[in-house]
């Protein structure tokens, strides 16, 4: 079963309580439209000749996002009992804002429309919500991508974020607190997946119809830069350092485009993937982990954007197995492959096994993803086998030195001593992380 849902200001605008109609834009609509279309499920899946206990939500990107968020919400993880989520998590920066920050943009939104005053705070005004129902659906479509969204070049103006009914707390808090649905998982990425997006964001350094040129550092840091959208120089060199090789030359590299791919990459797919996979695997939960690795032979983008965010999705639905499909032997076999495991996962909880316990012919066992071997299925037509690991050292650099670098630097501006420890941070490339250490227990 597939839904439609609200998207963009229709189903996520969001602005606290005050005047009459104060439930017209309390933020997750579109989330609790997903909600109600899994309840009616749920209530009529006999009439299907479905099992209600046996539920299994599945979404890709902002579609995976939506899955985690339900496997975390009080109204829907009761009822959900196994999840796939491909590429993206509710732990994806893109997917979440605080309640303070999307309040803001929201009046930001409503004033670009000449809906609201730039002395209107909170609450909002009864007047604010009726201009806004009574502006054009195109206009308020079009306006949207008319705010300016500080540190993201993946934009997404109109986003979940805590609304004391769907949402009661950060995904974080609500992670940490073990109130996540007590379900299996199966979460996994594409190798290159950030390269569809700096394609777009900075379409002059990847052009997608012409050659693509080695990036030069400068552009490298630049590029960096953009992403991070950071007042903070230490924090921006500080990820520039961890993603190139020391002493590299200033010349145009491949690397440095690859590189890129890699920050972008890390930051907004793999490692929000990687920190949920952790977490429920901390917690015993059945959790199953894949990278899908193939670049397809009938992919119309240039050959360097490699295997890109969304191009697992023709596999899963078997698209190469049609008759008028121009796909490769290999690729129609892995296909089959994917097609397996995601409905077996679907059946039992489980991608080797379906409702009678059977394997399925020619499918190599995928192990659970445990805390103790980490491992992980890598998705190929001529490798297919397990790693153990999946951007472990990255990820833990995002998660545990990142935000701590962001504390130091931002205490440190105030003194006007971050440049200054940025550059000592550099001329001591072996102690890094011992130095980063040391910098932030003292702040």
């Amino acid at each position: 079963m597939s839904m439609q849902y609200r998207v963009g200001p229709f189903g996520f605008l969001f602005l606290q309580e005050g005047g009459g109609d104060k439930d017209a834009a309390l933020g997750n609509m579109g989330l609790i439209d997903q909600h109600m279309a899994i309840q009616w499920f749920s209530d009529n899946a006999e009439v299907f000749d479905g099992n209600k206990q046996r539920l299994t939500l599945f979404g890709e990107s902002a579609g995976a996002a939506s899955a985690s968020y339900h496997l975390l919400s009080p109204l829907t993880r009761d009822v959900i009992k196994s999840a796939i989520m491909q590429s993206a998590s509710a732990l994806s920066p893109w997917a979440y804002d605080t309640p303070e920050q999307l309040h803001k943009r929201s009046l930001d939104f409503a004033k670009l429309l000449r809906c609201a005053k730039d002395d209107d705070v909170v609450p909002i005004r009864e007047d604010v919500i009726k201009c806004l129902q009574a502006s054009a659906a195109a206009d308020l479509s079009k306006s949207q991508w008319e705010i300016t969204i500080p540190g993201s070049v993946i934009l997404t103006p109109f986003i979940p974020t805590v609304d004391g009914y769907f949402l009661i707390e950060p995904p974080t808090d609500a992670l940490l607190k073990d109130a996540a649905s007590r379900t299996s998982v199966m979460i996994g990425v594409n190798r290159d997946e950030g390269f569809f997006f700096l394609a777009y964001s900075h379409e002059a350094l990847f052009p997608v119809k012409a050659p693509v040129q080695p990036l030069s550092k400068e552009n490298f840091n630049k590029v960096v830069a953009d992403i991070l959208d950071s007042d903070l120089p230490f924090v921006t060199n500080s990820v520039i350092f961890e993603y190139t090789i020391p002493h590299e030359s200033n010349t145009a590299s491949p690397n440095y485009l690859k590189q890129s791919d890699n920050v972008m990459g890390d930051l907004a797919f793999k490692c929000p993937v990687v920190e949920l996979a952790k977490t429920y695997a901390e917690r015993d939960k059945p959790t199953y982990v894949y990278l899908f690795n193939h670049r397809t032979s009938d992919n119309a983008w240039p050959q360097w954007m490699g295997v890109m965010h969304g191009y697992e999705i023709d596999h899963v639905f078997g698209v190469p197995l049609g008759r008028s499909s121009s796909y490769t032997y290999d690729e129609q076999r892995l296909s089959e492959k994917m097609v397996k495991y995601w409905t077996n996962f679907a059946k039992s909880g489980d991608p080797n096994r379906g409702d009678a316990g059977d394997q399925g012919s020619g499918l190599y066992a995928w192990p659970p993803y445990t805390m103790k071997d980490r491992k992980i299925l890598v998705m190929n037509t001529t490798n297919m086998g397990t790693e153990s690991g999946l951007r472990d050292r990255q990820c833990d650099f995002w998660k545990e030195v990142v935000p701590k670098l962001r504390k130091a630097a931002a205490e440190l501006k105030k003194c006007g001593g971050s440049q200054m420890l940025a550059g000592h941070l550099f001329f001591i490339p072996s102690s890094f992380v011992f130095l980063f250490r040391v910098l932030v227990d003292r702040v």
